[in-house]
């Protein structure tokens, strides 16, 4: 299963679309309480998360993610907002932040090489 945390709508959908269309759940939050139920079911395999949303600490909520036991086989990726830098000032070791903007193409293999290695 993958995780995509995005709160823009559209993107959000997107996103699912396209993974849906290769044949791989996709679990999708908008808020903290949506992420806090579907990671209280089950561990994703990959964990997507949009740079720009202000509501979560994003590196303190994945390296917490990483200490734990249910989450040791879940990858971590940083989607890019609308700037063209992710606003990240801490240190993420083994999270791969994406580049803006990334084509569809480029998003599937980045996204095949993390369910591959998981599956």
């Amino acid at each position: 299963m993958v995780l995509i945390v995005d709160s823009d709508k559209t993107r959000l959908t997107l996103l699912m679309c396209i993974l849906k269309n290769e044949n791989i759940e996709v679990r999708t939050a908008e808020t903290a309480f949506e992420i806090e139920n579907i990671l209280s079911e089950d561990a994703p395999c990959l964990a997507m998360f949009d740079s720009s949303i202000k509501w979560i600490n994003m590196c303190e909520f994945i390296n917490t993610c990483k200490e734990l036991k249910k989450y040791e086989s879940t990858s971590f990726i940083i989607l890019p907002g609308q700037q063209k830098k992710a606003p990240l000032n801490c240190k993420l070791s083994g999270v791969e932040i994406l580049k803006y903007p990334i084509r569809v193409y480029e998003f599937l293999t980045v996204i095949n090489k993390y369910i591959k290695k998981t599956s």
